[in-house]
């Protein structure tokens, strides 16, 4: 670093925690630990939702496509998803990277179908009737953003996930969790037909298409004003 001290940009799904900080030990912590206690660090949030101070979340704009009967469960943490045994009326494609596990695990369930996680993946999501999934940026941004229904299975004692649930609840339509409906009864109701999400996917889609502008807006300028060369009080490079 030839001598100079080094400056923090972190761009991160993790702003999220911070935009009301609580000031949790375990939050400050986490902050501390990876932004470090110097002046000068800074954090620009990837968010699902438009902020003017933030970018949107790194994700593939799905392809818009019609509607078929069927769901599709997806988690980095498939064991939250058990609950979509309940799911009777429907066919349900859950995506994984353990196949042979859990196909085995739902080996009773015959409207389950398991897949591998993959290219695939992509073009099930843009056909499907709804989602059931654990409430990370990715996935349920992507279902929203092409106005498919969403059921989330928030894992217990994982924070980060936490944070977002309340955010999907606060921003958007379209999301519920099983203090509000039944997984079975939720898949019951889910109809092709239902267009009512299109308005709200339209505007999340327009927000992730504006990652190039909000960059040039939030991370460009501050990484512009870290590189500047700075001063001490006699004149020396700091």
């Amino acid at each position: 670093m030839g001598g100079r001290k080094m400056k923090i940009l972190a761009v991160a799904t993790q702003g999220l925690l911070y935009l009301d900080w609580p000031h949790d030990l375990q939050l400050d912590f986490l902050y501390y630990a990876n932004m470090g206690t110097r002046m000068g660090s800074e954090l620009v949030s990837l968010l699902f939702f438009p902020q003017d101070d933030a970018m949107p979340v790194i994700v593939k704009v799905p392809e818009m496509a019609p509607k078929e009967d069927f769901l599709v469960a997806y988690s980095c943490m498939p064991a939250c998803l058990t609950s979509i045994s309940q799911i009777t009326t429907k066919k349900v494609v859950l995506f994984t990277k353990n196949v042979d596990k859990w196909a085995d695990y739902y080996r009773g369930n015959k409207n389950i179908e398991v897949r591998p996680v993959g290219n695939e993946f992509a073009g099930y999501l843009s056909r499907c009737a709804g989602l059931v999934a654990s409430p990370s940026p990715g996935v349920v941004t992507q279902a929203l953003a092409i106005g498919r229904p969403c059921y989330l299975l928030c894992p217990p004692g994982h924070l980060e996930q936490q944070f977002n649930e309340d955010y999907y609840f606060k921003y958007f339509t379209g999301v519920t969790k099983p203090s509000m409906q039944g997984i079975g009864e939720w898949a019951a109701s889910i109809k092709t037909t239902d267009d009512s999400l299109l308005p709200q996917a339209q505007k999340i889609r327009d927000w992730l298409l504006k990652f190039e502008e909000q960059t040039q807006k939030t991370a460009i300028p501050i990484l512009r004003r870290m590189m500047a060369p700075t001063t001490g009080a006699y004149g020396e490079l700091l």
